[in-house]
């Protein structure tokens, strides 16, 4: 296992075991009995080993991971658990499949290429498929959102998300509605984003560069 992706499981291992709202909302999915969800940037499967830990009910788990290295970990990772089914692909709407890597992040790539001063995305020799969400005709209840800054992209476009009851959405550079296109957006921004693309949903939960949404009744 490389280091690399070991240093990235842990770490995403401790971002949802330790930090707050993390712990709040796989409380709230267990509190829910939900019995599937969906992993657009599964990297390692850090987030799904919380989930399948702490949610007795989950049943299904659908990992989309395009990155081939990541893939080939999760794949021997999960040969033997029936819960997971697992996608090379990544979800995009569009004809991009060149897959960029950030030089100075541990399991950092993405569809869209930007830079800040913490984030330097490169292009890479990695041609990768791309999908659109609706072509593998899922329905779950929970989609956890972190491709790296695809998801204005995904949002926009998908309705498997517009009408999936509980998502989680990291957001990153490239927000519409920030002033600063180099600059992470505010939770103002992205709260603006939600309203407009997502607008049967609500907030339950924030935090920073995260929203958990409900689909309304």
């Amino acid at each position: 296992m490389p280091d690399s992706q070991q240093e990235h499981e842990i770490y995403t291992h401790n971002e949802w075991t330790q930090n707050l709202y993390f712990q709040t909302i796989v409380k709230f999915l267990a509190e829910q009995k939900i019995k599937s969800y969906i992993d657009l940037g599964a990297n390692v499967g850090g987030v799904y080993d919380v989930l399948q830990n702490q949610i007795s009910t989950l049943k299904e788990a659908y990992l989309f991971e395009p990155e081939p290295r990541n893939f080939m970990f999760l794949a021997h990772k999960y040969i033997i658990d029936n819960k997971v089914k697992l996608y090379p692909s990544a979800i995009y709407y569009g004809q991009n499949n060149n897959l960029y890597s950030c030089d100075n992040s541990v399991g950092g790539y993405s569809l869209v290429p930007h830079d800040n001063s913490n984030r330097k995305f490169r292009p890479t020799v990695c041609n990768i498929r791309i999908t659109p969400l609706e072509f593998f005709n899922l329905s779950v209840d929970f989609i956890k959102i972190d491709i790296e800054a695809s998801e204005y992209n995904v949002i926009a476009h998908s309705q498997t998300i517009k009408t999936t009851k509980y998502l989680d959405i990291e957001f990153h550079i490239g927000n519409p509605f920030s002033v600063h296109t180099n600059e992470d957006p505010s939770i103002e921004d992205n709260l603006k984003y939600v309203q407009t693309y997502l607008p049967n949903h609500v907030v339950i939960f924030q935090c920073h560069n995260h929203l958990f949404l409900e689909l309304k009744s």
